[in-house]
């Protein structure tokens, strides 16, 4: 299922001012972990091919 961002608060013990004030929306916070997550690997998928999908499909698209 979808998470939400209350339910993201509440796992790193933030707040929901700070969230947005960084990514500005969830969209923005999926991109940032994703590109996060190919800094650390050789991949064929840039954060721009999955910018825009669905957490489901982004991951489907970075592992295959």
């Amino acid at each position: 299922g979808a998470t939400s961002i209350n339910k993201l608060i509440e796992r790193v013990s933030g707040s929901k001012a700070t969230i947005y004030a960084m990514f500005g929306n969830k969209e923005r916070l999926f991109a940032a972990v994703v590109e996060s997550i190919l800094d650390g690997t050789e991949s064929f998928v840039t954060a721009d091919e999955v910018k825009g999908l669905d957490l489901r499909e982004g991951l489907i698209a970075i592992g295959g």
